[in-house]
């Protein structure tokens, strides 16, 4: 038989009581040392991911149809390694701000946000490893796809129609876009320049003679131009010519002395053009920049011997001193041919002129983002930092 002890009922209740003061009282302890993290850790919760959530994970992005792979923040896909984890604001809406101290956190995965994969990310903890599917829900827009046309007149003011005259998935970058971007393979869309006609007079490089070159034939890639000069054979003006110089890949323009260049030769095919320059003469040369031309090196004339000038300078750059020749003659061939299909990476595309019209024009909708094909990211989740 059990006796009922009053007294010691009592004991037990007043002891129960001081544990959980005092387990309150760690707690609190710990939360002001250690912040909520030490806390939850010690109970056995962990942060579950939700919108709002800030996220720094690694992850690997290909195409589903073919595997290859288009992005990535690791060094080594095929071991997962290095790299930079991601920072990604969990928010279904592209407006949102991140808060305080989590500014260097965005809600885009790579340069389009993918509502897919944000509800992908929920749930998730640090740790785990997942794939995330992202099909074409149209939600991002009309994806183009080759013979499409895009009309950019009613948004320039100008006619300015380009086609998609192919597109060429998994192709190199071009090397005019190599320095900006990080990824070496790419989806290049190949546009068409639609608003040329025959007869159009097009701006060359030969700024001297004004108007001088029209189109008289065009086809699906190439237009062939007809020059003719607003100069006569031997009279005199000032000539200016554009090149890449091959070391820097720098935009340069050269000028030579005022009116010290002619037409010494003018037939059905070629126009040959001399520069009678003599010594001590200079041929200035100008630098392009996004601001414009800027004076860049001075050449003074120090001979002209077997169709050469010889020239010496002081480098803009090094201050170093140095020698150089230019030809003394130029030859023009008056029909030329022009491509009129630019090879463009759809991240490109789209990030400098297809998503800057959709967000401001609601009725253009037209896309190259790969995340409306289907898309798998592989992801591994490194932190999460609660919102609150």
């Amino acid at each position: 038989m059990i006796l009922f002890n009053p007294d010691m009922q009592k004991e037990k209740i007043i002891a129960i009581g001081f544990a959980v003061i005092i387990v309150a009282g760690i707690s609190g302890l710990l939360l002001m040392a250690y912040g909520e993290d030490i806390l939850k850790n010690l109970l056995g919760s962990e942060d579950i991911i939700e919108n709002g959530d800030y996220v720094e994970f690694n992850y690997i992005a290909k195409y589903a149809s073919n595997g290859l792979i288009f992005e990535t923040t690791y060094n080594d896909t095929d071991t997962k390694t290095g790299g930079t984890p991601l920072k990604f604001f969990v928010s279904t809406n592209t407006s949102a701000s991140p808060g305080e101290g989590y500014e260097e956190y965005s809600n885009l995965v790579g340069i389009y946000f993918v509502e897919d994969f944000v509800k992908g990310l929920n749930g998730l903890k640090a740790g785990d490893e997942v794939t995330i599917s992202s099909t074409d829900d149209g939600s991002h827009g009309v994806l183009l796809t080759t013979g499409d046309l895009i009309n950019l007149t009613p948004y320039f003011g100008i006619t300015y129609e380009l086609s998609v005259n192919e597109i060429q998935e998994g192709a190199a970058v071009p090397e005019e876009y190599a320095d900006s971007m990080t990824n070496q393979v790419t989806d290049l869309y190949m546009l068409r320049e639609n608003w040329h006609y025959i007869g159009e007079i097009i701006d060359t490089s030969y700024t001297f003679w004004t108007n001088s070159t029209e189109i008289t034939q065009i086809n699906e890639t190439l237009t062939w131009t007809y020059t003719t000069p607003t100069t006569a054979v031997d009279e005199n003006f000032t000539w200016s010519e554009s090149y890449i110089d091959t070391e820097s890949g720098s935009s340069l323009q050269l000028t030579y002395p005022t009116n010290k260049s002619s037409i010494t030769s003018l037939n059905d095919t070629h126009i040959v053009v001399t520069h009678n320059v003599v010594y001590n003469d200079t041929i200035e040369e100008q630098i392009l920049t996004g601001y414009g031309l800027f004076p860049y090196n001075s050449y003074k004339v120090e001979s002209v011997a077997d169709g050469k000038i010889n020239v010496s300078y002081t480098d803009y750059e090094t201050q170093e001193t140095g020698y150089k020749e230019f030809n003394s003659t130029t030859t023009i061939e008056r029909n030329q041919t022009t491509s009129i299909i630019q090879p463009v990476p759809y991240e490109i595309l789209d990030n400098s002129l297809l998503k800057f019209l959709r967000d401001y024009y609601d009725e253009f909708t037209q896309s190259t983002s790969p995340y409306l094909r289907d898309v798998i990211f592989e992801v591994e989740i490194v932190k999460v930092h609660k919102a609150s």
